[in-house]
């Protein structure tokens, strides 16, 4: 861990941990609180433990709009997208988010898909002129999120920040140092990337707490996955893995079926119109206050229908949400159900917690 990480978030209530035996802050001792403070204002959290693949050279949009789902040649400078890499089984190989700068794309992914994605990649790399480089260790993320994420921002930077309805980039400057924001909305909330170099992190870092005051507090990855589970919104290697397709992940916005060829594109592409996915990704909402334990197996009635990937208790909610790997006959909306250890719960469409 870099020096500027060990200044972010060490004071006397952070509790320091791992992500993918990465170095993150996980809460700042009360998860709830930092939760609830994201849906109703803004918090800001260091995101640098994920991984930020950079992709440059005149043939990049070329090359990863011919592997990837997602219609890469859309992205044009100041846009992002949710894409899914798939591979010649039609699974999924990994999932990113990828932002469109003036001469470069950025993937923004969990860490462990850094690498695997720059692995991957040279596999189907020919004449084509394109270059990337896993940039986690120079680059860091720093996120705002909540509805206030956009005013906060706009004061650090003195200028406005777009107000992107779903996905979307820009560059700005936050305390003297060139940034490159992101938003997305995929936790049902507003919520704006700061990507800057590490060396940077404390200051820009300060300067957003600075402007924010009251508006802005610290979290940790603990509240983050509270509001992503309020959302219903999977995570890479923990509910969406290599076993499942994309129809299967909830990753549907992530693949363009009108696009043409892409890797995995047969599969992923009868899967879908044909409608035989047996089982799929399905948000939970509980009856009550006891989060049920990632494997902790559903049922219907007697039978077994599927297992929990990911839960918390939400504050906003008084109860506890999950996501589940579900078979068909689970899946419909309202199916009453129960996870050992929780009890009963109703499948629910997301988001569980709409935006304030």
């Amino acid at each position: 861990m870099s020096e500027a990480v060990d200044q972010i978030g060490r004071g006397a209530s952070a509790r320091a941990g791992t992500v993918f035996d990465v170095p993150a802050t996980l809460d700042f001792g009360d998860p709830a609180g930092e939760a609830l403070h994201a849906r109703r204002a803004a918090v800001i959290a260091d995101l640098s433990h994920r991984g930020r693949v950079r992709f440059t050279g005149p043939d990049r949009e070329k090359f990863l709009h011919n592997l990837s789902a997602q219609n890469i040649r859309a992205l044009t400078p100041g846009k992002g997208a949710i894409c899914v890499q798939a591979n010649k089984n039609g699974r999924v190989a990994f999932d990113f988010l990828m932002f469109a700068g003036a001469d470069f794309y950025l993937a923004e992914c969990a860490r462990p898909h850094a690498k695997a994605m720059t692995e991957f990649y040279k596999n189907f790399r020919f004449r084509e002129k394109v270059a990337w480089e896993d940039v986690s260790a120079s680059l860091a993320c720093v996120a705002v999120v909540g509805p206030l994420a956009r005013a906060v921002v706009s004061r650090a930077t003195g200028q406005e920040v777009p107000d992107w309805p779903d996905m979307g980039c820009a560059t700005a400057r936050i305390a003297g140092v060139d940034a490159f924001l992101a938003g997305h909305r995929r936790w049902a909330t507003p919520a704006i990337l700061a990507f800057v170099p590490d060396a940077a992190r404390q200051n820009v870092w300060s300067a957003l707490v600075e402007t924010g005051g009251a508006d802005l507090r610290p979290a940790g990855h603990a509240a983050l996955e509270i509001v992503r589970l309020e959302a219903g919104s999977p995570a890479s290697l923990v509910d969406v893995t290599d076993a499942l397709q994309p129809a299967e992940a909830r990753l549907l916005p992530a693949v363009d079926f009108t696009k043409g060829c892409f890797l995995g594109q047969e599969v992923v592409a009868r899967l879908k119109y044909r409608g035989e996915a047996v089982k799929e990704l399905a948000a939970l909402l509980f009856d009550g206050n006891v989060a049920p334990a990632p494997g902790a197996a559903v049922t219907l009635g007697a039978q077994n229908v599927g297992t929990v990937t990911s839960a918390a208790v939400s504050p906003s909610l008084g109860r506890a949400v999950a996501l589940a790997l579900l078979k068909r006959e689970a899946l419909a909306s309202g199916t009453r159900v129960e996870a050992a250890g929780a009890g009963p719960a109703v499948v629910a469409e997301p988001p569980l917690v709409k935006a304030s």
